[in-house]
C-alpha cells in the first residue's frame, strides 16, 4: 500500500453531481461530485461530514490510503474489520490493493 498523499491544504467537500456554480470555485477546495446516501454521512459540531468508513472507501478508490489510516480507524472504534472489509469487497479496486486491505483487516474481529 503507498503511503498518504492526500493534499492536506485544500478543503475536500463532497457536493451533490446535480451542483452548479456560477462564479469560479476558490483554490483551497477541492470539490468532489457525488449523491452521498444517509449512511454515508453523519453531524458533527453542526457541520454535515462523510463517515470514517466512507472517507476510507474515497481515499482507498483513489489509491492515497496507509495502513496506518485503516488501523487508526479500527483501533479508535470509527469501522470495524468487518465493515471494511465488507466495504472493499463492494468497490472497484485493483486486486492486489483489495488483496492487501483483506489480508490488514485479519488481524482480529473487532
Amino acid at each position: 500500500m503507498k503511503s498518504c498523499n492526500l493534499d492536506t491544504k485544500k478543503i475536500h467537500l463532497t457536493v451533490p453531481k446535480s451542483f452548479r456554480r456560477n462564479s469560479q470555485i476558490p483554490k483551497i477546495l477541492e470539490l468532489h461530485f457525488a449523491n452521498l446516501s444517509k449512511e454515508d454521512v453523519k453531524s458533527a459540531r453542526g457541520y454535515k461530514v462523510t463517515t470514517a468508513l466512507k472517507t476510507l472507501q474515497d481515499i482507498i478508490e483513489v489509491k492515497t490510503i496507509s495502513h496506518d489510516f485503516i488501523e487508526q480507524a479500527i483501533k479508535k472504534g470509527l469501522a470495524t474489520r468487518s465493515q471494511i472489509k465488507n466495504m472493499v469487497q463492494k468497490i472497484q479496486i485493483d486486486k492486489s490493493l483489495k488483496h492487501e486491505i483483506e489480508k490488514l483487516c485479519k488481524g482480529g474481529a473487532k
